[in-house]
């Protein structure tokens, strides 16, 4: 089953997830970092690291973070929010959102440095 791996120790990760909860059409597993099932060894594939400084979408096609991410959290949503996620994932808008995530995740309120 497709997750979120977020970082919990960011308050506007939080409230993001918080949002994402009230909207998607089925529930899916967001799990904070550091929790035993996101870190689980060979659980992910992803670092310590990785988590802390992007949030990620893994599924069966494997793992997706940033923008990747937002938009297939988007996606799994009612509309609008499933048509913004398919917004997103298009060029160009794809081409502006990629740096403005990018300055978002660095400056995000509580993010953890890892």
């Amino acid at each position: 089953m497709a997750r979120l791996v977020y970082d919990a120790g960011c308050s506007w990760c939080v409230g993001a997830v918080d949002f994402a909860r009230r909207h998607v059409i089925e529930p899916r597993p967001f799990e904070p970092v550091g929790s035993s099932l996101a870190l689980a060894e060979g659980s992910t594939g992803l670092s310590v690291e990785q988590c802390a400084t992007s949030v990620w979408w893994i599924d069966d096609e494997g793992a997706r973070g940033g923008v990747d991410a937002v938009a297939a959290v988007l996606g799994t949503m009612r509309a609008p929010w499933s048509w913004l996620g398919a917004v997103i994932a298009r060029r160009p808008v794809r081409w502006i959102a990629e740096p403005v995530y990018r300055v978002v995740a660095r400056r995000r309120p509580g993010r953890r440095r890892a």
